[in-house]
């Protein structure tokens, strides 16, 4: 017979589980980043113009911090935000207009408010271009692409809107000062637009774009490290003085700049990923004449853990700047470079904190545009092995 029935005790119910603990109001998080490059033959990491060739690896044979990240974030219920500093030799490449120059960057500065499906946000916020984000530990390789700091812009400052349609589909619109401006400097606004879909958490596409009146000479190439625009060449920020360049455009000179930008990732497995990146840009009155300047790229990249502690990571990517505006690099013809490298990136968790990453790189250009050691001849290949460390807190 049951025992029940006599009146037994019944067994007592298992304990509900505890709920999640909510987030925290203030979370503080960051990074330390240091870094060692150097050029395995007599190139450098210049070009012939004065200019880096890369992005924030441009050190050679010098130990280097290249960022002191640190992040508070706010969760207040459907308020959210972020305020992000970056200290180091990164903060003089991604500051916005107008920038000091000085070691020192406020990356992002930024509010959000959910309203339902639309989330509205309004600050100083990074691209939504690009495969990779100024962050390096985000990163799947520690030197970053040729279309990260040629192709796209690195942060915006103004408003956003992004609308769930579904579970799967983002839709996203907004207006900001231009490409890495804190205030436009021609008083005209830059429209942004875009969608994500995510069918998966396996699978990821999105597309974003950015068309607004931009000034002709400023930031057309990233900022120089080694000096003032020493041959004062076009697509340079010129800074107050009215300079003109050397095709005789003016520093107020303005046109439309549109960038498209498509990133899509795999991941087969748990252990792989698959990613393409691919980038068209365009800018109007580029010149003295009014013509228009093209830019475009495409990137792919692999990486497969090999066990919890080691991860590989390759990339390969070629970047074409048909009229020398993005690099400035045109040849006795008159025609821009085709640039392409490929990488290969070994990164080893010491730590659920510290990563150490050992990279090697092979960039060719089909004009002899990179700076020998001599200072004076060129040559069109350039290596180069990159050591990193980077701790997380």
């Amino acid at each position: 017979m049951n025992p029940a029935v006599l009146g037994s005790p019944s067994p007592s119910p298992s304990p509900s589980p505890s709920p999640s603990p909510p987030p925290h109001l203030i979370q503080f998080s960051g990074f330390a980043d240091a870094a060692y490059s150097s050029r395995l033959s007599n190139t450098t990491t210049e070009f012939v113009n004065g200019f880096p060739s890369r992005v924030f690896d441009y050190n050679d044979r010098t130990p280097d911090l290249q960022n002191l990240n640190v992040q508070t974030a706010l969760n207040a219920g459907n308020l959210t935000g972020k305020l992000e500093l970056s200290a180091g030799t990164d903060a003089n490449i991604i500051q916005s207009y107008p920038g000091a120059f000085n070691g020192f960057d406020v990356t992002q500065a930024y509010l959000a408010y959910q309203l339902g499906k639309l989330s509205v946000q309004g600050g100083k916020f990074e691209t939504l271009a690009g495969a990779e984000v100024i962050e390096s530990p985000s990163d799947l390789n520690f030197s970053r692409s040729i279309l990260f700091g040629f192709a796209v812009p690195f942060t915006h400052t103004g408003g956003r809107l992004t609308y769930a349609l579904n579970p799967h589909i983002n839709v996203i619109g907004g207006v900001n000062a231009g490409w890495d401006e804190i205030r436009s400097t021609n008083g005209r606004l830059t429209a942004e637009y875009g969608f994500a879909y995510n069918p998966s958490a396996a699978v990821s596409l999105t597309a974003q774009g950015y068309t607004g009146i931009e000034q002709s000479s400023n930031y057309g190439i990233p900022y120089n490290p080694y000096g003032n625009n020493p041959l004062n060449l076009p697509g340079v920020l010129l800074g107050p003085t009215g300079i003109q360049d050397a095709t005789g455009l003016p520093p107020s000179a303005q046109g439309q700049r549109t960038l498209i930008d498509v990133v899509g990732t795999v991941h087969p497995t748990g252990a792989t990923t698959f990613t393409v990146n691919y980038d068209h840009g365009l800018q109007h009155n580029f010149d003295a004449i009014g013509d228009t300047a093209g830019w475009s790229g495409l990137a792919g990249y692999a990486s497969y853990q090999l066990n919890p502690k080691v991860v590989a990571s390759v990339r390969y990517e070629g970047f074409n700047d048909p009229q020398g505006y993005r690099t400035g690099i045109v040849s006795p013809t008159g025609v821009g470079p085709f640039w392409h490298e490929g990488t290969f990136t070994l990164g080893y968790n010491l730590t659920s904190a510290l990563t150490l990453r050992a990279e090697y790189r092979h960039d060719a250009i089909s004009e002899s545009a990179f700076l020998n050691s001599d200072g004076t001849t060129s040559n069109n290949n350039n290596s180069t092995l990159g050591l990193e460390a980077f701790v997380k807190f």
